[in-house]
């Protein structure tokens, strides 16, 4: 295909991003509908409650995101899937970014300004997704994704109305910062004097330091994770029927499959190897929207001649990408749990608790229909292997197995330590039982020498006192050392 016609298909880019964080242990989810609203109606446009089938709208804005999800996919969701039962969808008020660039290159002109769009969900396993929204005009839709797959090196000067902050961030940052922003309004007891606007405006710490600083306050029984995970999407939107589309695929493989697996030596890959790879990445259920998904990343292509609503082809994605990312965060959360968790006997009963609650949240979570619709179950299942969140639960099994077996192992050198100290105890009331009995046969003996005479001297008589007394407290002695001996090889 001419170099032309390759430019005409790829003019203009669509980036969205998804991030979990781990948000502690115990969300409070259970608000109430105006105590809800009083906390996040600063900066949210409105908020979805799925457990409560209920669309909260501040200040009567339109929810587009809400909308779509509301209207086209929670039916798919609402009877079989509790993780999306147990989370509320925020749709944020817009940020207005000016000009982007990558490190001195320009992407977009210091002079322009586009919104980015923030939708936050809060899952009461205590992971937070937040997932932001970017449409980039490029004429080399390659290079733009590289360098859009770069997060901490793509800045731009975002002006968050809402909050009265405007300021110079890395996408990072901005994601960072609005996960601040969400902590702020989930614990408010936890951060009472904490100001985060005027923190980073007069550059007193960076976006860094402060959410790591706030992770350490939120209230968890477990160490909080403070590194989060982050998933890139791809949208391609030619002005194409779906026919031409698929050959635009075909002759233009290589750079497509580049966009989602940001392989930078993709000019250089065979042919044979491009479209196995595309096929092997292939979820998607009509021809009109090509979709492929792979460990690094995911793209969407809509044709002109796509059958519903586009918006809705846009957010899709989105809504079933999101539950996966929760999923794999809370596994390398649990992972990270059980990696650090110290494994000493005084913690074998948090050892227990933890792998208890962990294993029920995970057959609530893992081992359920994500959707009633057969196509979006069979996709989320293929994505879940390429993913790799098969593999990382088989990893947390496999983990899990370690704890147990140190859990049954610290149980029964505490039992072996608990029944050593037992015959200690007893071991030396019987030695000196024995004593005293010795000791009464002994008066009384000596009793009846007094009334009846012998042969036998005092002097002799004490002697045999004597012994025997030396012979219980050597007794005691070895029984004592014995036990000592124990309790070294038991624990």
């Amino acid at each position: 295909m001419p170099k032309s016609a390759s430019l005409a298909i790829l003019a203009q880019i669509g980036h969205a991003r998804i991030w979990a964080f781990d948000f502690g242990d115990s969300f409070p989810l259970g608000l109430s509908d105006e105590v809800f609203s009083r906390r996040f109606e600063d900066i949210s446009m409105g908020a979805y409650i799925i457990q409560k089938d209920r669309l909260i709208s501040f200040h009567g804005e339109k929810c587009t995101y809400l909308d779509q999800y509301l209207n086209h996919y929670s039916t798919r969701v609402k009877l079989n899937s509790r993780h999306q039962r147990g989370s509320i969808i925020l749709e944020l008020k817009n940020v207005r970014a000016v000009g982007l660039f990558y490190g001195d290159k320009e992407i977009v002109g210091a002079d322009k300004s586009f919104n980015v769009k923030l939708i936050v969900t809060l899952n009461k396993f205590g992971v937070s997704t937040i997932t932001y929204w970017v449409n980039v005009n490029s004429r080399d839709v390659v290079e733009t994704s590289f360098m859009l797959r770069q997060p901490d090196k793509i800045r731009s000067k975002f002006e968050i109305d809402f909050i009265g902050f405007s300021g110079n961030l890395s996408f990072r940052d901005l994601a960072l910062f609005i996960a601040m922003l969400v902590l702020l309004r989930v614990y408010p007891h936890q951060y009472p004097k904490l100001n985060v606007v005027n923190i980073l405006s007069q550059n007193l710490e960076t976006v860094e330091t402060l959410f790591r600083r706030m992770c350490l306050l939120i209230p968890s029984h477990y160490a909080v994770l403070t590194e989060p995970d982050s998933y890139p999407v791809f949208y391609l939107e030619p002005d194409l029927t779906t026919e031409r589309v698929t050959r635009v695929i075909e002759s233009l493989g290589r750079e497509i499959r580049a966009v989602f697996t940001g392989d930078l030596n993709w000019k250089h890959k065979k042919m044979q190897v491009v479209r196995n790879h595309l096929a092997a990445s292939s979820v998607a259920t009509r021809e009109s929207a090509p979709w492929f998904v792979d460990s690094d990343g995911a793209l969407l292509l809509l044709s002109s001649t796509f059958e519903s609503d586009r918006h809705w082809g846009r957010v899709l994605p989105i809504f079933e990408l999101e539950i996966l990312m929760t999923l794999k965060h809370y596994l390398t959360k649990i992972l990270f749990l059980l990696n650090t968790v110290p494994t000493d006997s005084s913690s074998m009963y948090e050892l227990a608790q933890l792998k208890e609650t962990t294993h029920l949240n995970l057959e609530e979570f893992y081992n359920v229909d994500v959707s009633s619709k057969d196509t979006t179950r069979k996709r989320m299942e293929v994505c879940k292997q390429i993913l790799g969140i098969i593999r990382l639960l088989n990893v947390v099994e496999a983990r899990f197995e370690i704890v147990s077996s140190r859990i049954t192992a610290r149980y029964q050198r505490t039992n072996a330590r608990t029944q050593a100290l037992l015959t200690l105890i007893f071991g030396t009331f019987g030695a000196g039982a024995l004593s005293y009995s010795l000791s009464s046969l002994y008066f009384e003996k000596s009793f009846q020498m007094i009334i009846q005479p012998t042969s036998v001297t005092p002097m002799i008589v004490l002697d045999s006192f004597e012994m025997i007394l030396i012979s219980t407290l050597a007794l005691m002695v070895i029984i004592f050392i014995v036990i000592s001996y124990v309790l070294r090889r038991t624990l």
